[in-house]
């Protein structure tokens, strides 16, 4: 009875064997915990026999019926049927269905309760009933089964969450350094499969466990190594900056667009955009490229949709542009159909500044390229085929190294710089560099050596040439006086490329120069 009899509430306690237990499991369990009914008192006696209430206690499954005054099976009345299907075998119906009333047989040694326990339907029974108790109903087995899928799933993304994190690490690293994420050859059997999966590679065979699992028991479609993984996480580390740069512009209120054109290695235009704003961190002025877009069409019309397209798509409006910078093309810069008047005609309030750079860069090209400026033009180019001349060998630039080594042994030596194009005010460099006492008598040396060893003629009418021309009296005077005039240019230049400068400090640093240079022609020809 004890052992049967897990609960003790009242609930089932007016039930009688005879009916049918309840269909829902939850009810049916704690059906089956009450244990078997056993009536202490209402049996009635039969031919002058009676069931007896201290059979309870040597038949722990005996239970009674007050409504049929019959015995049952506790065991075999609620799990029959489940074991006879599970372990085969024919139901002992007296103690199941109809109820077992033989008192004067009951404790015959071959027969009534006796036999029945050692019956294997009874035996069977038990079994399924100890089965059952022990079992946990269906919800629960699926409820344990998705929360351990669930908690599966929890550790696979907190794992996954791990290994992402250290893969955008990476791709962060490598864009702050400005380092190519790509290999010639990134199959498994190239010595160099590119930055980023070397890098992956690396981390992974020296400690970091979370890179190292993932390599090892990823799928193959999931290594997040291919190039359109590593170029979707550049767009998404991108889109995140520029988000947070649109914040900080909007939150500034205004700002100015700065815009050029160039043409890359593919010989297609190429159109950057820059925000100019007073960054709400530290009240300092930022310049933030946004954009670099594709142009193919460069019409100061087509410009101005581009530029319009852009600052839309980043949640940007005209009417909050308050300064414009371009170059001086007519496309960009033109009063009537370049960008800046498109621009000033949806917003008079921006207003269009030429770069100063730009403009200083300009003054020198027109000032040295114009075509009553003989000498100008003939001096740097004699500055530009001695660098040609020099740098172009390998063996006369090593003998103009070694005549350095010979004259200062204690100085480094120092290689000549070539003239830029594109940056006349750069060339300040080239001059400054020509005009070192032991790098000028180097190059006459080197141009000496080459005159009295070479066996080809070019070379040596070439050399014989240059040799006159840096020798004479003009070229060394426009040396002397148009490094420092270039040098004090580049000084304003790199001024005028400032992110922090201002209209105010940049016509100031115009102003200085013209002072200076007045300074400097008057001490030159006095």
């Amino acid at each position: 009875m004890e052992r049967l009899r897990r609960c003790n509430c009242i609930e089932f306690e007016s039930r009688d064997p005879c009916e049918d237990p309840p269909k829902d499991y939850i009810i049916f369990k704690h059906y089956v915990s009450h244990g078997p009914l056993q009536p202490l008192s209402g049996q009635s006696k039969y031919e002058g026999r009676c069931f007896r209430i201290e059979w309870y206690s040597r038949f722990k499954w005996l239970e009674y019926s007050l409504r049929k005054q019959r015995a049952f099976c506790f065991f075999c009345r609620l799990f029959t049927n489940s074991s006879a299907s599970l372990f085969g075998g024919h139901a002992d119906k007296a103690f199941s269905e109809t109820g077992f009333d033989n008192w004067k047989k009951a404790l015959e040694k071959d027969r009534g309760f006796h036999s029945h326990e050692q019956s294997k339907t009874h035996s069977d029974s038990e079994r399924s009933y100890l089965t059952f108790m022990c079992s946990k109903p269906i919800d629960t087995l699926i409820s344990n089964e998705v929360a351990q899928q669930q908690t599966n799933r929890s550790h696979a993304i907190i794992r996954n969450r791990k290994m992402i994190g250290k893969l955008f690490s990476i791709v962060k690293l490598l864009g702050k350094l400005s380092l190519p994420f790509r290999g010639h050859d990134e199959s498994i059997i190239s010595n160099n499969r590119g930055v980023y999966i070397e890098f992956v590679h690396f981390l992974a065979n020296n400690g970091d466990d979370v890179l190292n699992e993932h390599l090892t028991n990823s799928n193959k479609n999931q290594m997040y190594l291919s190039p359109q993984i590593q170029n979707e996480m550049i767009s998404i580390i991108g889109n995140e900056i520029r988000s947070k740069i649109v914040g900080y512009i909007k939150e500034a209120g205004i700002f100015a667009v700065l815009m050029d054109e160039t043409t890359d290695v593919s010989h297609k235009e190429q159109l950057t955009v820059i925000v100019r704003y007073v960054n709400p961190l530290n009240g300092k002025i930022s310049e933030s490229f946004v954009a670099l877009l594709e142009n193919p069409i460069t019409t100061g019309e087509e410009i101005t949709n581009i530029l319009i397209k852009k600052l839309n798509s980043l949640g940007l409006q005209v009417e909050d542009i308050v300064g414009q910078g371009y170059d001086g093309g007519s496309n960009m810069s033109g009063i009537r159909k370049g960008v800046q008047a498109r621009i000033r005609e949806l917003n008079p309030l921006a207003l269009f500044t030429h770069c100063y750079s730009h403009s200083l860069n300009r003054v020198l090209v027109n000032s040295v390229c114009n075509h009553r400026n003989i000498e100008a033009s003939k001096f740097f180019g004699i500055v530009e085929l001695v660098y040609t001349f020099i740098e172009g060998s390998a063996q006369r630039h090593g003998y103009f190294i070694e005549r350095q080594r010979e004259i200062q042994s204690d100085q480094r030596p120092l290689h000549l710089v070539g003239l830029s194009d594109t940056r006349w005010n750069c060339r300040a460099s080239s001059c400054q560099r020509l005009l070192n006492e032991v790098v000028f008598k180097s190059v006459l040396d080197t141009i000496e050596h080459v005159c009295a060893t070479t066996t080809d003629g070019n070379s040596r009418g070439t050399a014989t040439g240059l040799l006159a021309s840096i020798s004479t009296f003009n070229f060394v005077i426009s040396l002397v006086t148009v490094t420092p005039i270039l040098l004090a240019i580049n000084i304003i230049s790199e001024t005028l490329q400032s992110c922090q400068i201002d209209l105010l400090t940049a016509n100031k640093q115009i102003h200085v120069l013209k002072l200076n240079y007045r300074d400097y022609v008057l001490k030159t020809s006095g």
